[in-house]
């Protein structure tokens, strides 16, 4: 009670892991000027926001699904941070605050070749510079679910084609149009280890085509 479900700090590396089932009165997850890579985050509650990331920390092609934030934010990306490829979908953000309750919120960072649909919150993503106004240019090629930000694509599970929702199985189906829709990345393999741009290109989300 009280403390962090996992908490990293200055150039800590967490890499294929399986972060499922926790609860925390306090945050999720912090991770400051860290790495967080190929991890699964599924089923975790938390009072707060579930996963802070913040001080040019990375996190890259994760699946985040089904977990519950009581704060008004899930996901906050903060200071100069990146959230590339990953696959965010069926989270609740509650917003017991009072306040706008969103998926995603995001200061001075980048949101790039990701999934985020099929979550229950009254806006999916917020931006902000500093506190307020950040250019929506830094929020690009991903889908998102309501999207009124340019330079992405309008979504939702049907669209996102997964192969098999229902029973967790988010890889993307042949229909899916995130398939080859995403920008070259630095990082070469998936959640699963497989290698990235199986065909003429990325493709959105945690985990490629085959």
């Amino acid at each position: 009670k009280g403390v962090h479900i996992l908490c990293c700090y200055q150039g800590s590396i967490v890499e294929n892991c399986q972060i499922l089932n926790n609860s925390s009165d306090s945050y999720g997850l912090g991770i400051y000027q860290s790495f967080l890579n190929r991890c699964t985050i599924i089923k975790n509650n938390s009072f707060e926001m579930l996963l802070e990331v913040n001080y040019d920390s990375r996190l890259t092609n994760c699946l985040i699904s089904e977990n519950i934030s009581s704060s008004d934010i899930l996901i906050r990306l903060w200071d100069g941070s990146l959230m590339s490829n990953c696959t965010v979908v069926k989270n609740e953000a509650k917003g017991n605050y009072g306040t706008f309750n969103e998926i995603l919120g995001i200061a001075l960072s980048t949101v790039q070749n990701s999934i985020i649909v099929g979550n229950k919150c009254e806006r999916v993503v917020m931006t902000f510079d500093g506190y307020y106004d950040q250019p929506s240019s830094w929020v690009f090629n991903n889908m998102i679910e309501s999207n009124d930000i340019d330079g992405n694509m309008d979504g939702s599970l049907k669209w996102a084609a997964f192969n098999d929702p229902v029973n967790g199985d988010y890889s993307l189906s042949e229909k899916s149009i995130c398939i080859n829709a995403g920008l070259d990345v630095d990082d070469s393999l998936d959640l699963y280890g497989n290698p990235r741009k199986q065909g003429s290109g990325v493709d959105l989300g945690a985990i490629e085509s085959t």
